[in-house]
């Protein structure tokens, strides 16, 4: 039960939320929504460090939308650091597109990757521990890529949300 209410009133708190950000300009469902899948944003080291990732992310962009100040909202996928995709987040990247937010959806290194960490890192889970640190790092690096790319994208890099 707590699944379905999180399924259905997380994404509408995320919307409701950042209707206050935004100054209240995106409520409405106004654009058609354009998706561009598999755009490398960085690469993350795996397999303990032997091998690299391309991090990629999904952009949904207001199709029409002529505001070259736009804020963006960061998908993160859930499944606790072992499983997911980015491709899991489209219909609430779209949602937010439709609204004429720029949205990503990104990939980030998980468990099973081997990501490698700091040696001097202390781990209680070490697995989990390196999945979770390495997925943050792989977050800042999503936002620096959207900074850099600002002005091509039409986006406000005062603006920028994750979730």
């Amino acid at each position: 039960m707590l699944r379905n209410l999180l399924k259905w009133a997380l994404p509408a708190l995320l919307i409701i939320g950042t209707q206050n950000l935004a100054h209240g300009a995106y409520d409405e469902a106004l654009w058609e929504v354009t998706r561009t899948n598999g755009v490398t944003y960085g690469q993350g080291a795996t397999g303990g460090g032997s091998n690299v990732f391309d991090l990629q992310l999904d952009i949904y962009e207001p199709e029409g939308n002529p505001d070259q100040n736009k804020p963006v909202m960061i998908f993160v996928h859930g499944g606790g650091f072992t499983g997911g995709n980015r491709e899991g987040m489209s219909w609430l990247s779209s949602a937010f597109a439709s609204r004429g937010y720029l949205a990503v959806s990104i990939t980030y290194r998980l468990k099973w990757q081997n990501p490698p960490a700091d040696p001097n890192y202390v781990f209680y889970y070490p697995d989990i521990a390196k999945a979770v640190h390495a997925s943050a790092v792989d977050a800042k690096r999503a936002i620096r890529w959207l900074r850099a790319n600002a002005d091509s994208l039409g986006i406000n890099t005062d603006r920028i949300f994750i979730g």
